[in-house]
């Protein structure tokens, strides 16, 4: 991931979370959102088009936390499942999937 995009989108996620102080959590969830989006791109690095997306998927990841193993919450009739990536981010993902070819072994 390049300084800029790393840049950009620490800043994006300090506006969306403007009451958080710990720079050490926030760099700590853009690390893991990045990991999450190079591996579902099949990419090594992350284009600078995509800092909005690392934002975005940091946040989901910060108003996770304290639910990490909850699949499903249900609090009188509200019901609230989180599956992983939401579908609105991961298909904007998949807009920016490279095709992945395995390797054949002669």
């Amino acid at each position: 991931m390049t300084g800029d995009t790393l840049n950009t989108a620490k800043n994006m996620l300090q506006k969306r979370l403007p009451d958080e102080q710990d720079a050490e959590l926030l760099n700590s969830l853009l690390s893991e959102a990045a990991l999450t989006l190079l591996s579902l791109t099949h990419r090594e690095q992350l284009p600078a088009g995509m800092a909005g997306l690392l934002s975005r998927l940091s946040a989901v990841y910060y108003n996770r936390l304290g639910l990490e193993g909850e699949n499903l919450r249900k609090e009188g009739s509200v019901q609230m499942a989180m599956d992983g990536v939401p579908d609105d981010i991961l298909r904007e993902i998949r807009a920016w999937r490279l095709a992945w070819v395995p390797k054949c072994v002669p």
